[in-house]
């Protein structure tokens, strides 16, 4: 089951997303131009990863599953234009002014 795993002498305690979140820092840091990160419930339903792609100042569209709490009240970002040559833009968030959990059925 992890033989590739093994071959590439990945760690077994090493997932998914943390090893996305390490590769994605390392092309972050060798200017590997990008502002959004995609992904499915996989990287999604775990807050570390979500977290680690927003401290690095980027946005993301990630599925969640249906069992995981998200928030109806939420930071909404302000994307500013972008003339497609560089400085990338930078989030500007607008916070919302309370959170609201609820569970959606």
């Amino acid at each position: 089951m992890r033989t590739r795993g093994i071959r590439a002498y990945v760690p077994a305690d090493v997932t998914k997303p943390k090893q996305a979140l390490v590769m994605l820092q390392a092309a972050w840091d060798v200017g590997v131009p990008m502002c959004w990160v995609t992904g499915d419930a996989v990287y999604g339903d775990v807050a570390f990863f979500r977290d680690g792609v927003q401290v690095a100042g980027r946005w993301y569209v990630l599925g969640v599953s249906s069992t995981i709490p998200v928030s109806l009240a939420f930071s909404v970002v302000a994307v500013p234009f972008w003339s497609g040559v560089e400085p990338w833009p930078t989030p500007d968030p607008v916070v919302a002014p309370a959170l609201v959990w609820v569970t959606v059925v």
